[in-house]
């Protein structure tokens, strides 16, 4: 990253992180192009949540790729060892950006982050854990229609469960 902003930004990132009330401690990994956050939590913690509330408070600055929750962070751990400790985490307890590749999540992940009222989401966020529930897939189902004009059946949303995935239920039925 950029010497004349890393610092700042990445004092910014930490406080922000610990803002959040299920952070009780956090470590930021720089990973060049971007950072990695680590945290302990409180209680039970979302990730993307968290990776959520980062970006809102710093502006919409998207220099946070990933959140992930660690069980334990060992006092004066170096880059590497992070890195090492962040890697070996189950999957479900990351939250990874990642960017839509086409036209159909570009404009899908628009309609989420409307409807979800989130702004910093990615294409294998989960529905459920950005806070998507019922009343959301109500509204969800419609929006779909209504722009991509394919009817999705609500029990197709809650097993998609991702951006990237009902992506690619539209674009079938489009092609039936």
């Amino acid at each position: 990253m950029n010497n004349d902003v890393e610092a700042p930004l990445a004092a910014l990132i930490l406080a922000s992180a610990k803002e959040h009330p299920d952070v009780r401690e956090a470590m930021l990994l720089d990973r060049r192009d971007s950072y990695d956050l680590a945290i302990i939590a409180h209680s039970f913690a979302s990730p993307v949540n968290i990776r959520n509330h980062v970006f809102t408070a710093l502006g919409g600055t998207g220099c946070l790729r990933a959140v992930t929750v660690l069980p334990s962070m060992p006092a004066g751990a170096s880059e590497a060892e992070l890195a090492e400790l962040m890697d070996a985490v189950d999957e479900t307890e990351k939250s990874v950006y990642v960017g839509p590749r086409n036209e159909t999540e570009r404009e899908l992940l628009e309609i989420w982050r409307r409807l979800l009222r989130l702004e910093h989401i990615g294409v294998a966020d989960d529905f459920i854990a950005l806070g998507g529930d019922s009343a959301t897939v109500v509204q969800l189902g419609p929006a779909i229609q209504e722009h991509f004009g394919v009817e999705v059946e609500f029990e197709m949303i809650f097993e998609a469960a991702t951006v990237r995935n009902l992506a690619v239920r539209i674009e079938q039925l489009r092609n039936e």
